[in-house]
């Protein structure tokens, strides 16, 4: 799996360097110490109220075995066993083949088939300044030349909506997981609220791809 994209993260990487914390260096450590400490009092009087809007079921180590310690959680339909409800298609279909690690449950029987030409569009879930990184199962049986475009369609507060691309990825014909995408929402107008509605909407590029996208996953913490 390859992702052009400077905002993916390569799946073998420690979780750790996609959570950096900020470092000052030390001429402006006194000057960077208050902005922090402004941040962190804001931070404090907001985020009760903005991660309390931000409910999910319990989280699972859901990459664990490449090596992903983060804690993963499901948005609404994430793994298609709705069939497409609040998903937005064009072209794309639900079919009757899931990934075949079965990340969601050994029960799961869908996924989404995305051939060359057509979009489709995740429902939207909730995320927050704690929200940074999505993964899912992807795979292509189409061109190797092709590559998913995953955008991220953010919706905020005032029903503005804006679209930023996280990266595009690449896939061989068995099931993988996709590299950690960011969400990114402090680089949109969204952020202004401290948290958004996110669509995660997916797009073959190039010439002659078919994939496949299932088990659509949010790392909801960013904390280890």
């Amino acid at each position: 799996m390859r992702d052009s994209s400077a905002a993916a993260q390569s799946s073998d990487m420690q979780d750790t360097e996609v959570c950096t914390p900020m470092t000052f260096s030390r001429p402006s450590f006194r000057r960077g110490t208050l902005a922090a400490a402004g941040a962190v009092l804001a931070f404090a009087l907001w985020a009760p109220n903005a991660f309390a809007s931000c409910s999910y079921p319990a989280a699972q180590q859901s990459f664990s075995q490449w090596h992903d310690s983060a804690y993963y959680v499901s948005p609404d339909n994430g793994g298609l066993e709705s069939g497409g409800t609040d998903w937005s298609m064009s072209g794309a279909s639900v079919v009757s083949h899931n990934e075949s690690y079965y990340l969601n449950g050994s029960s799961d029987s869908h996924s989404l088939l995305t051939p060359d030409g057509a979009s489709a569009t995740s429902p939207s879930f909730c995320v927050a300044q704690g929200y940074p990184v999505f993964r899912f199962m992807v795979r292509n049986t189409g061109s190797s030349l092709a590559k998913l475009r995953v955008d991220v369609v953010y919706d905020d507060a005032w029903a503005h909506v804006e679209r930023k691309t996280a990266g595009y990825v690449s896939a061989g014909s068995a099931w993988e997981p996709s590299s950690k995408l960011a969400v990114a929402l402090g680089g949109t107008g969204a952020m202004t609220v401290g948290q958004a509605n996110v669509r995660v909407r997916f797009v073959p590029t190039g010439w002659g791809g078919k994939f496949q996208v299932d088990d659509l996953l949010v790392d909801p913490w960013c904390r280890r």
